[in-house]
């Protein structure tokens, strides 16, 4: 028969305290490690429900930027200006505007030039020189002005000026001839901003409200 002695049974008692203080251990890191990783993945979920809620909605559409009023001039900045000087092509030697197709010249009352387009070429291609009609002492269309509805760009090409008239469309304005006023000196403007004037059977005028005819330099 096997006889333990004292010391014996103190060494058994140190490894038994030995090997439940490791199984603690263990177990305490495994917990430990589960709580690390379950507030990892909190996190995450709030991060992606972040970006969700700032994404935008599939739904959602921008909001078309509201339209001049009809009756307002282009600024100054529009194009260049049309100062005095011999005519830069034979479109405006003619007397004519420059419009993109000829119907919109004889529906609007001018007539197509036989010079063709004469320096009237845009960025998508030639367009047609038109002389419009003659100037009725009354009336309030851009007809009865002496004038067409043309481009912004197709009345700079001519140097023309711009009459009170309204024309429908985006950057089609009523165009004069120069010769109908003369050369812009003068501009509307107030103390921030400037436009050029209309060009009314002969004389100049500011058409939009809060803006004084002025000498060009006069201006900000």
């Amino acid at each position: 028969m096997l006889t333990l002695r004292p010391r014996s049974l103190l060494a058994l008692s140190a490894l038994a305290s030995f090997t439940f203080a490791f199984v603690a251990l263990g177990c305490g890191k495994s917990a430990e490690s589960g709580a690390d990783t379950s507030g990892t993945d909190a996190g995450a979920a709030v991060d992606s429900g972040n970006a969700n809620d700032a994404a935008i909605p599939s739904d959602s559409s921008v909001a078309p930027d509201a339209a001049p009023p009809a009756d307002a001039a282009p600024k100054t900045d529009s194009g260049p200006r049309p100062d005095a000087g011999a005519p830069t092509n034979a479109c405006e030697a003619l007397g004519g505007l420059c419009l993109g197709q000829g119907a919109a010249c004889t529906n609007g009352g001018g007539t197509v030039s036989a010079a063709g387009a004469s320096g009237c070429v845009f960025s998508d291609g030639p367009g047609v020189c038109c002389i419009p009609p003659a100037a009725q002492s009354a009336g309030t269309d851009c007809r009865s002005h002496g004038g067409l509805c043309a481009p912004i760009a197709g009345c700079n090409f001519t140097r023309g000026n711009f009459a009170p008239p309204s024309c429908s469309g985006p950057g089609i304005v009523c165009c004069v001839p120069q010769k109908i006023c003369g050369p812009e000196t003068k501009a509307c403007c107030n103390a921030q901003t400037t436009f050029r004037p209309a060009c009314d059977r002969g004389a100049f005028v500011c058409t939009i409200a809060g803006t004084t005819l002025k000498p060009r330099e006069q201006c900000p």
